[in-house]
């Protein structure tokens, strides 16, 4: 819990207010209790899905699997054990708004534990130049929040990927370098 709400309810709500129409969700961890959870969750706008994958496909992987679930909408792929406190609709206004070279949106954050997380390095264009993952010594404190939006030209991209790539952080942010807008938050 996250100020006396489940973590899963808080991504949910704020999804909602955002205006999400759908959501799919990965059951593979603590599977029957996020079920039991998402069960138990209302709402007139946003339909939930889930899938259960008894052994992962890895962040990418899935979202390679899942494609035509996000086809003609914006997506968005959120580790959800992480939290974020600004409002989702302004990191999508961010996104609408990227550089026309970028197919991804990054939120990014400040961090006090920086070799504990992916640490990024940004240009004066707020595009992803660099990107370290928990390194003893990282050369910032600009995290990567695990929070990412995309278009199907995304798509595109990540199917001609050879080969297939399943962790997005090892294996598709390495090779968008250049071609990921980064929004940083200042809330905590």
């Amino acid at each position: 819990p996250i100020g006396g709400e489940p973590l899963l309810g808080r991504w949910l709500r704020q999804l909602e207010q955002a205006g999400c129409d759908a959501v799919l969700v990965n059951t593979h961890y603590l599977a029957e209790q996020v079920t039991a959870f998402l069960q138990t969750w209302q709402s007139s706008t946003m339909s939930i899905n889930t899938v259960h994958e008894p052994e992962l496909l890895g962040t990418a992987g899935t979202l390679l699997a899942k494609q035509e679930f996000f086809k003609g909408a914006t997506g968005l792929l959120i580790h959800a054990d992480n939290a974020m406190a600004g409002d989702m609709k302004d990191f999508l206004a961010a996104h609408r708004a990227r550089n026309h070279c970028c197919l991804l949106t990054m939120l990014t954050f400040n961090t006090n534990t920086p070799s504990s997380c992916g640490i990024v390095e940004i240009d004066n264009q707020q595009v992803v130049k660099a990107f370290h993952e928990k390194l003893a010594k990282p050369p910032s404190n600009r995290a990567n929040g695990a929070l990412y939006a995309f278009e199907q030209d995304f798509f595109n991209h990540l199917n001609l990927m050879n080969p297939k790539p399943s962790d997005f952080s090892t294996e598709v942010i390495p090779k968008l370098l250049g071609r990921i807008h980064s929004w940083h938050t200042h809330q905590t």
